[in-house]
């Protein structure tokens, strides 16, 4: 039987959905002993809750920051409609390098096109762009004050723009994050020193695979990958 989610039409909301639960993109798992301590996940980027929604299957309790209005109304339409609410606390809220209020820009989209950090940048005059209001907080008030301060057993981020900086740049990953899983932007050499820095954080266990035109999703833990990944 088919998990109920909405998605859009005219959008890749669909094929982002198949990729995220049906071939588990991000290689997750949940609690094997039903009687374990539930496992937190933070979902930076939720967009329209694929990853939150699988992550809630398997009994796990998510912080999720998605900053588009659009996006956001569709994650709380996801995550909220299964009973969920008890273990999901949704944010629309954006993560990036430094605080931001105000507004992003992006080219004029059609119809529902699926908006993600990929399209986006500081909003600019242009004929042809569209802004949006967008608020983001650095990672480390998202991990010390959204997340009161929880311990993370699996950050996932993809928000198609600045996850390396976003994470290198993290003081509280080395204290509060055990694993992390999601998408970058970098070619050998970005991820060989992306590799090395979270490394010294203490992220030891590392392992990735290529997707296109330089985006690599990516795997690593301080403990082995295999505690929270399929691997």
């Amino acid at each position: 039987m088919l998990p109920e989610i909405t998605t859009r039409s005219f959008s890749n909301d669909s094929q982002i959905f198949d990729e995220v639960f049906f071939a588990n993109k991000y290689k997750i798992k949940g609690n094997k002993d039903p009687n374990s301590p539930q496992k937190v996940f933070l979902d930076i980027g939720a967009h329209a809750g694929f990853f939150s929604f699988l992550a809630l299957n398997l009994n796990v309790r998510v912080y999720a920051f998605e900053p588009f209005v659009d996006n956001f109304n569709l994650l709380l339409k996801n995550c909220y409609n299964h009973n969920f609410a008890a273990n999901f606390t949704p944010y629309n809220v954006g993560v990036y390098t430094e605080k931001l209020l105000g507004k992003f820009s992006s080219p004029e989209l059609i119809g529902n096109a699926y908006l993600d950090f990929a399209y986006i940048g500081l909003s600019t005059n242009s004929h042809n762009k569209r802004e949006y209001p967008c608020n983001c907080e650095r990672l480390d008030e998202i991990l010390a004050t959204f997340c009161f301060g929880d311990k993370i057993d699996v950050l996932k981020i993809s928000i198609g723009y600045s996850e390396r900086e976003i994470l290198t740049g993290s003081l509280l990953l080395r204290d509060q994050v055990n694993s992390i899983c999601g998408e970058i932007t970098a070619n050998d050499v970005q991820l060989s020193e992306f590799k090395k820095s979270i490394g010294i954080a203490g992220f030891a266990s590392f392992f990735s695979e290529p997707v296109k035109n330089e985006r690599v999703v990516f795997w690593a833990s301080k403990t082995n990958l295999s505690d929270n990944f399929i691997i």
